[in-house]
């Protein structure tokens, strides 16, 4: 990968509280590998990426569906907080998925 990808997957890390220079080699590598792919992806008409599509990597093996769903519920109140999204965004997904009947 080049020093750009490594560049910008160091400052995507390092906004999410990471330290670049403390991870593994071999970690920095697969995260280079990621963050090159996800531009790449970005950059191309034959994909579409949703912007409010979360993705999970590297989940511990102990942790379940109970404590992921938790995770979940913990991300959707601080983005409430944060006003990130708003209760009328989670509806209208809920909707969208058919989780929750239109009224």
């Amino acid at each position: 990968s080049s020093s750009a990808d490594g560049a910008g997957a160091a400052s995507a890390g390092a906004k999410h509280g990471g330290v670049w220079e403390d991870l593994p080699t071999a970690d920095r590598a697969k995260r280079e590998r990621a963050f090159a792919d996800k531009s790449t992806k970005l950059r191309s008409p034959l994909f579409f990426i949703n912007p409010t599509r979360i993705s999970i990597r590297n989940l511990g093996k102990h942790v379940n569906e109970a404590a992921l769903k938790k995770l979940a519920f913990r991300a959707l109140q601080t983005g409430l907080e944060q006003k990130l999204v708003t209760p009328k965004d989670a509806v209208a997904h809920w909707r969208a998925k058919g989780d929750l009947a239109h009224s």
